[in-house]
């Protein structure tokens, strides 16, 4: 929903706990251009991903998906920062890429980790790429309001939940009883 909110990082453990299963295999894309966060999960930052591959002619599928360590898990970063990033996400070699990556193993989850819905509209251009969205809800740090303006700017066909992220850590029950 908004931006900080841990969605990063929801995204890389979700894409992780697909990819512990033995029948399947996951796919995360960054696509957050402006901001980009998971090349921190690389040891070494890989020299191409997302951005060289759409701006590319002579950028194969196969040089933007990097290995994180994790078996079954593939990782495309976003790449060489860019300022056309806007315009990525509705050209056809986008649409191509996302095609070929479902086609090319077909019991892959993509994971694509998009920028806040509510501060970039490439979200929403993402999203008709998508099956489905899931919005991750920073607790106690939005308005009801921002959360249903980012509900709004979903298809709400495509739409399937809700993450909370950074609950507070409560004490356990037997603790609040004492006192």
């Amino acid at each position: 929903v908004t931006r900080g909110n841990g969605a990063s990082f929801v995204a890389m453990n979700l894409s992780a706990a697909f990819a512990f299963d033995v029948g399947k295999t996951a796919l995360l894309v960054d696509c957050n251009l402006k901001s980009p966060s998971l090349q921190r999960f690389f040891a070494k930052t890989p020299a191409k991903g997302l951005i060289d591959f759409l701006e590319g002619s002579n950028v194969d599928v196969a040089e933007i998906i990097h290995s994180v360590g994790v078996d079954r898990l593939r990782v495309i970063p976003a790449g060489n920062r860019s300022d056309k990033h806007g315009e990525y996400f509705t050209s056809a070699k986008m649409k191509n890429l996302i095609g070929a990556l479902r086609a090319r193993y077909p019991e892959r989850f993509i994971i694509l980790d998009a920028p806040s819905v509510l501060e970039s509209a490439d979200t929403q251009i993402l999203s008709e790429l998508c099956d489905h969205v899931v919005l991750v809800v920073p607790y106690g740090a939005v308005t009801s309001l921002e959360i249903e303006r980012a509900v709004k700017a979903i298809d709400r066909n495509k739409l399937i939940g809700f993450i909370f992220n950074n609950e507070p850590n409560l004490p356990p029950l037997r603790e609040l009883w004492r006192k």
